[in-house]
């Protein structure tokens, strides 16, 4: 087999690529076996829980986030962490400029830095959602609507238990 061959083959089968998407999607060492698609600004994300692989239980590894242009399936972008495993939705939609309504948050008791930074920089954020949680921990609501300069008011905090510092 020369070298010239294989070349060939290699850009025939990137140029297959381009026009079909294969599962899995991403690559061969990730496992994120029910990933949540959201698409902003022509790209498509991709987040969910991130198994380890040979482990006994599920969703084991820090949240990491990945995007491919909506033209372009096979193009895909690793952004890194978006939350830790001990800081549940942490920085989750940071910089989503075109986020306009937050999703329901309907936990009760909430973990150490659990929504920091959540809708950070989240510009067009015009309703905040309701914070339903009686039990606070540790800067668990710190910065979470940092940037949000289209906030109107102000979501109300019925917790009745907070953290100790």
């Amino acid at each position: 087999m020369s070298d010239t061959w294989l070349f060939q083959w290699r850009r025939k089968y990137n140029e297959h690529m381009k026009k079909q998407v294969f599962n899995p999607y991403l690559p061969s060492y990730e496992y994120i076996p029910d990933g949540e698609p959201h698409v902003f600004d022509g790209r498509l994300y991709v987040f969910g829980s991130h198994d380890r692989f040979g482990a006994p239980f599920f969703c084991e590894n820090d949240y990491v986030l990945w995007s491919a242009p909506v033209s372009d399936l096979s193009d895909w972008k690793f952004h890194g962490t978006i939350f830790m495993t001990d800081s549940c939705y942490r920085q989750m939609f940071n910089g989503c400029t075109s986020l306009t309504t937050a999703p329901e948050l309907p936990a009760t008791s909430l973990a150490n830095y659990c929504y920091y930074q959540m809708f950070n920089g989240c510009t067009s954020l015009t309703t905040a959602p309701e914070l339903s949680a009686t039990s606070l921990a540790n800067n668990c609501y710190i910065s979470m609507f940092s940037g949000c300069t289209s906030l109107t008011t102000a979501p109300e905090l019925p917790a009745t238990s907070l953290a100790d510092y």
